[in-house]
């Protein structure tokens, strides 16, 4: 494990535009576009300023056009105010040619997962340039009470990832954050590792905490060699980590004692869909949907009893197509009404989604098993909406490989 502490700049972001192309060097063509492109579209000159842009217009109220399918909308009655600012120590802006280019879907700084949230309300991200040798890996804090955005970590420093390592690309799981103040999460590859990787020495996704007072920042290595963990999820009160990838093993690790207390495969030839991990706060239970038939049922995972339960229950068919899809998206806590709101995948694009709501109500019994409710949202118009996606599919295929517990 290594440790160290991170120098904080007082620098304020917020968008992901580069600021300037590279001198000297042979750019990309694709990158040239893009140089073009925000010449063209950076009206507020956001790339020369070094602090917030604020902007607000009546032409934020105009309504959709009428034949827009949802109409289920209130106008408001003044506009909002929009803060906006460039992410700094984005380096470099723009991308030269480069050998890992074939085999990345996308060399382009952004953010790939989710948003985490601080109890003094402060927020944290991960922003990367997706890159499968020598990526760029920066952690961001946005601290609205102080109004500044700024890099907190040089993943890439912290790794000891230097221009030749292969490397993973990206964070794309749910990243969170212990009562300590200690926040957690895991890299995935941006670039797919095939074998030749692991020759070279590439073993997985790495695992690492930094914690948001101290600003003490550890690499934990790789708990799971031979997978990536682009969906992970954590229990920030009993300290669990938990995810899986694309070689569909899992992994349960105890943040709080620095050891793995799972690694395999759900039992039966289930398999846990790779792009939903909901944590259930209240019960310390995982939960997503079997991808192994067309059923898709509710699967379970408790760390407590390193137990996977499968049961009889499937999210809403979609209104459009009548399938049956794997859950995508939920929010990340219950609302007020107690009910985790939901949608499932949809098929090419939008369409086939589902939204419903879902409540794993617990039962008092010796066996601890909850019982699932789920209910269809009954606005049909919300079904034609994007919802709730992550940024990135991932285009890669499975394997099998032997995992260390």
């Amino acid at each position: 494990m290594i440790s160290f502490r991170c120098t904080l700049p007082v620098l304020a972001v917020i968008s992901l535009l580069p600021l300037s192309p590279v001198s000297g060097e042979t750019i990309r063509e694709s990158e040239l576009k893009r140089i073009e492109l925000n010449k063209k579209y950076d009206k507020y000159k956001l790339r020369e300023k070094s602090d917030f842009v604020t902007d607000t217009s009546e032409k934020f109220l105009i309504e959709p056009a009428p034949e827009a399918k949802d109409r289920n909308f209130i106008v408001a009655e003044k506009p909002p105010t929009v803060k906006m600012r460039i992410i700094p120590d984005m380096e470099p802006e723009y991308f030269l040619d480069m050998e890992d280019e074939d085999g990345a879907y996308m060399i382009a700084w952004a953010n790939w997962g989710r948003v985490t949230r601080s109890d003094d309300n402060r927020f944290f991200f991960a922003v990367s340039d997706h890159r499968g040798q020598g990526c760029h890996l920066n952690l961001y804090e946005y601290s609205p009470t102080r109004n500044v955005l700024h890099k907190v970590l040089d993943l890439k420093e912290l790794f000891g990832w230097t221009d030749n390592t292969l490397s993973d690309g990206k964070i794309h799981g749910h990243m969170g954050i212990m009562p300590d103040g200690t926040l957690w999460g895991a890299t995935h590859y941006g670039v797919y590792p095939d074998s030749t990787w692991y020759a070279a020495g590439y073993r997985g996704s790495w695992l690492f905490s930094y914690n948001i007072h101290t600003h003490e920042a550890k690499n934990h290595g790789v708990p799971l060699i031979g997978n990536c963990l682009p969906c992970f999820n954590v229990d920030t009160v009993r300290g669990i980590l938990f995810g899986t990838g694309y070689t569909y093993t899992c992994l349960a690790y105890d943040c709080f004692n620095r050891k793995v207390t799972y690694a395999g495969y759900p039992p039966d030839g289930w398999i846990w869909w790779r792009r939903a991990m909901l944590c259930d706060l209240e019960t310390g239970k995982f939960w997503t949907t079997d991808d192994s038939d067309d059923k898709h049922r509710f699967i379970s995972f408790d760390p407590a009893l390193n137990r996977f339960e499968r049961y009889e229950v499937s999210p809403t068919p979609s209104p459009v197509t009548g399938h049956i899809n794997v859950l995508r998206g939920y929010t990340d806590r219950p609302a007020m009404d107690g009910w985790y709101y939901c949608c499932s995948k949809g098929e090419r694009g939008p369409a086939g989604r589902a939204f419903f709501r879902f409540k794993p109500v617990v039962v008092a019994s010796l066996t601890r098993s909850p019982r699932i409710v789920i209910t269809p949202l009954d606005e049909p118009a919300w079904y034609l909406k994007v919802g709730a996606s992550s940024l990135s599919p991932d285009h890669a295929t499975s394997k099998s490989v032997k995992v260390r517990s």
